[in-house]
């Protein structure tokens, strides 16, 4: 016989046990069936809930709870079948299998179930939605109080520009008006207390080769007190404003500051790729004065007593560096009110440069000296002094010989001061062989005068306003050749000497020594 055979041997259907009674054998079978569909309807649902719903949490016990379910339905579509058919070793398996099922999804609902609780129900979640409705609300009133602090911020930050950059105009006008001060101041010096003391000099070399003994030493104690004044008055007004800002390169400008700093203590290297550079007024006392603060930083800070200045020149930018090799700084900030006040010149200067479109940059390293560099645009060209001789007197003229040595002297005098005018007139009357022929008050009129009288020499005075005696010798020298221009001025600098001398000057005397050496120039 065959294993099934066996089987069939062994086992008796279940109906058996029902003796085959149609009541109580449907009723069972009926039942099963409802039970089987409900599961396995049970199942289907959940897996296809699980499809739509990708983003359920703990999705794979909701997986075990189906398979489960559905061995459930299993294990009584089995008890139907048995009713007619003893496989109950099938049937017994598919319990087994139901029983792992069921018992490992206990095993895993157990852990899950803390995690379970935890979630939210319905109810909470809709308490937790209100709580966030009134948050976001709270949240755009916020942003709309954030947006009204931030216009209001911008606003004020607009009037603080607004109020810096006034503050650096009013710096920038404290800066010019401080020059013009120093100018005016300096001007004043040069115009009256220099000139009445070239004056007074003057008439105390007139006088003391007329009077012997004690009154002649008295004099010449005199004019040795009036020489020290003079000298006095001419480091005054240099160190008010050096007359190198109006008449000389910028390289001139720089060797005056360096002597200047030479007097502090300081020694000044210049280096200047182009001697001849010039630069128009404003820039020119712009640099001399961030220059002089940089300097003035170096002998205060830097425990050195030697610095450089470099000058580097581009088509588009001036170039200024200053270096020193001494202590060094760091280069944060200054938050020290006392620091910012004791550097006030240096930031005034600094946003005046700022204000033209210029920059300071300072690299220091604390023990390894600092390097401040001066950054200039050059919007404007390299100013360049000229004048043109007026119309009325357009034609040159001509000489038809050079005069005698032995004849007389013909002399034309330069001066804005007319008591100067005066005094070198009383000087060079004492001589036979000079003759005054006229006198000027301006470099416009000399130019004049030259066209009317010829004259064989010119006293220029440098310093004039309007045209200046430079700017007079460079056109008198253009129109006239042959005429002799001797310079004069109580200020010595060597670039004024020079200056005049380019122009076309034949000598050069101070007005403080005119009594001694004028009549020399004149002859010579």
């Amino acid at each position: 016989m065959t294993p099934q055979g066996d089987l069939l041997d062994q086992f008796m259907p279940h109906g058996q046990c029902f003796m085959w009674q149609p009541g109580i054998l449907w009723l069972h079978v009926g039942s099963d069936l409802f039970i089987v569909a409900a599961y396995y309807l049970i199942s289907a649902s959940l897996f296809y809930f699980l499809y739509k719903k990708a983003d359920i949490p703990f999705k794979w016990m909701f997986v075990l709870f189906g398979l489960f379910i559905a061995a459930c339905g299993t294990t009584h579509l089995m008890e139907v079948w048995t009713i007619w058919n003893p496989s109950y070793w099938i049937q017994g398996w598919g319990k087994f299998v139901t029983a792992a099922l069921s018992f490992s999804t206990a095993l895993l609902l157990i852990p899950l179930l803390p995690q379970a609780m935890a979630l939210r129900s319905p109810r909470e979640l809709e308490t937790l939605n209100a709580h966030l409705q009134g948050a976001l609300v709270d949240r755009d009133r916020a942003v709309r109080t954030l947006e009204a602090s931030q216009a209001q911020l911008l606003d004020r930050t607009k009037e603080l520009l607004h109020r810096q950059q006034q503050l650096q105009r009013l710096s920038s006008e404290l800066l010019l008006t401080e020059q013009r001060e120093r100018r005016r101041l300096a001007m004043n010096l040069h115009d009256y207390l220099g000139q009445w003391l070239v004056v007074a000099g003057m008439k105390v070399a007139q006088v003391v080769n007329r009077v012997e003994g004690q009154a002649k030493e008295n004099l010449h104690d005199l004019r040795t007190l009036l020489e020290q004044s003079l000298q006095y008055a001419r480091t005054l007004m240099a160190d008010l404003s050096p007359t190198a800002l109006m008449h000389a390169a910028f390289a001139d400008v720089l060797a005056h500051l360096a002597t200047e700093m030479k007097r502090h203590g300081l020694t000044v290297k210049v280096t200047c790729e182009d001697r001849a550079l010039r630069l128009n007024q404003g820039h020119s006392i712009l640099l001399y004065q961030m220059v002089r603060e940089l300097l003035f930083n170096v002998l205060k800070h830097a425990d050195v007593a030697y610095a450089t200045v470099d000058v580097q020149l581009t088509e588009e930018t001036l170039l200024v560096e200053v270096r020193d090799e001494g202590k060094g700084f760091y280069t944060e900030p200054l938050s020290d009110e006392r620091d910012a006040g004791s550097r006030f010149g240096l930031t005034a200067v600094r946003q005046r440069l700022e204000a033209i479109g210029g920059r300071l940059e300072i690299d220091s390293i604390l023990g390894g000296g600092t390097t401040a560099r001066v950054i200039l645009p050059l919007t404007e060209a390299p100013s360049d002094v000229s004048c043109t001789v007026p119309k009325s007197y357009s034609t040159t003229v001509q000489r038809s010989a050079a005069h005698d040595p032995a004849q007389v002297r013909r002399v034309l005098i330069v001066d804005d001061h007319a008591l100067v005018r005066q005094g070198i007139l009383s000087l060079l009357s004492s001589h036979v062989d000079v003759q005054v022929v006229a006198e000027a008050a301006s470099g416009e009129e000399a130019i004049e005068l030259c066209y009317r009288h010829n004259p064989d020499v010119v006293l220029m005075d440098i310093n004039m306003p309007g045209m200046n005696g430079i700017e007079a010798t460079h056109q008198i020298k253009k129109a006239f050749p042959w005429i002799k221009v001797v310079g004069l001025s109580v200020n010595t600098d060597s670039h004024i000497v020079e200056s005049i001398k380019a122009a076309g000057a034949a000598d050069f005397v101070s007005k403080g020594s005119v009594a001694e050496d004028l009549y020399d120039a004149v002859r010579a």
